[in-house]
């Protein structure tokens, strides 16, 4: 299922190379066939490990997420880094046949549940010389979505869990967008690394929930980074955690 996915990907880049405009005649028949399918679309292959096991933060936050100075702590990063780890915490509880690392996890699931009901990071304030709220958004769906799917394969949800992260997703892939929720930013001003993150993002959280609109969006976000790199960019392929499209000058 893995290898379908990429496959699918490059067969769509390949289909839109000959074309440097940005409307979107891609035929999405393939993505929608996948998408109709009852089982989960498998982002990763989750395998356990006896690697070592991060902190997994449970800080209360809020609806904020302000534009921060560069070089300035971000609160989000947090996060970002206890979904991994949190992964990690019932991937080794599996492996070890360890009930207090799942139930260590199971602690963690119920935080993010109460905390998508709170609906963190998703009040948006744009600070002179800060970095981007949109751009940290992309970086928490892109988690979020490894997340999401990693609990789908499993069957681990409880209650209505699910349906409070899908809808807290949801509207972070809302408000992360330039032409609104963006104190008059437009889509024209995201720098490509906003770019590129929006489109590893959406196509992710697409893939993860089987929502095609948001999919296509992603993929959009894409073929405009695949117009630059015609005109003035290398687009590159780069790992932290994440696969992403990576711009640099060249």
């Amino acid at each position: 299922m893995i290898k379908r996915i990429w496959c699918l990907l490059a067969a769509l880049a390949v289909c839109n190379l000959a074309h440097s405009s940005l409307f979107d005649r891609t035929d999405y028949s393939t993505v929608k066939n996948i998408f109709s399918k009852s089982e989960p679309i498998q982002l990763l292959p989750f395998v356990p490990n006896a690697m070592c096991l991060g902190k997994i933060e449970t800080k209360p936050y809020s609806e904020r997420n302000y534009g921060t100075p560069h070089g300035a702590f971000r609160p989000y990063l947090g996060l970002l880094q206890s979904l991994g780890r949190a992964i990690a915490w019932d991937m080794r509880g599996r492996f070890e046949k360890n009930e207090a690392f799942r139930t260590k996890f199971e602690g963690y699931v119920e935080y993010l549940a109460a905390a998508a009901q709170d609906k963190y990071f998703t009040k948006n304030k744009w600070v002179k010389n800060g970095a981007s709220p949109a751009y940290a958004q992309t970086m928490i769906l892109i988690n979020l979505s490894f997340f999401v799917n990693y609990m789908d394969l499993n069957d681990l949800w409880k209650n209505s869990q699910r349906a409070e992260v899908i809808a807290w997703g949801r509207e972070i892939y809302e408000r992360s967008h330039y032409d609104h929720h963006s104190n008059g930013k437009r889509p024209v001003d995201r720098w490509p690394d906003t770019v590129s993150k929006a489109a590893a993002a959406y196509m992710l959280w697409g893939v993860a929930t089987k929502d095609i609109k948001i999919f296509k969006d992603g993929y959009r976000d894409f073929l405009s980074l695949q117009k630059k790199n015609t005109e003035r960019w290398n687009v590159q392929t780069a790992h932290h955690g994440t696969i992403c499209w990576r711009p640099r000058r060249q």
